[in-house]
């Protein structure tokens, strides 16, 4: 069974290397301090199936994270810092930089996370159709048994497939 951050990570933060997080987190003890990681780079990647055409991503600066109860049922996670990327349309190579600094704060709950994404952000999640930057305050929870739900309360919502059209 995958852990909350293995599920924000491939959904949320799939498209920059924010998946890096989950492999970077030390287990810690109940109640233990936060512990501050930068998120290593990642590896530029396409992204297929979600737009009429393929969409290459490009990490160009890197993000960091607190954790606290890493490992725990109390577990969560800022991320937080500098986080930019290029989105291109690989069929017309039109490009689309992208501030994706956030924050966002991400608890467990009993079957998933519930995320807080504050500022800009990516999201990438394919089973609700979306994939657009945003800004302003956007809640996303996942659940097994329910799956996904996104709020936005204020801000924009870009549509990244429409963008790099």
């Amino acid at each position: 069974m995958r852990t909350w951050i293995d599920r924000v990570t491939m959904r949320v933060g799939l498209l920059l290397g924010v998946a890096a997080l989950a492999a970077a987190v030390v287990p810690l003890a109940n109640g233990a301090r936060p512990v501050r990681i930068e998120l290593p780079p990642s590896q530029s990647f396409s992204i297929e199936g979600v737009c009429a055409f393929d969409v290459l991503a490009e990490q160009t600066s890197k993000q960091k994270a607190v954790v606290w109860n890493a490992g725990t049922p109390d577990e969560r996670a800022i991320v937080t810092g500098k986080f930019k990327a290029r989105l291109t349309n690989l069929d017309t190579g039109k490009s689309w930089d992208v501030n994706l600094s956030g924050p966002g704060t991400f608890t467990v709950t009993e079957d998933g996370f519930r995320g807080e994404h504050r500022g800009p952000w990516l999201f990438l999640i394919p089973q609700l159709g979306v994939f657009a930057v945003t800004t302003g305050l956007v809640i996303h929870e996942f659940s097994e048994s329910s799956g996904h739900t996104l709020v936005q309360r204020g801000g924009t919502w870009t549509d990244v497939c429409e963008a790099l059209a």
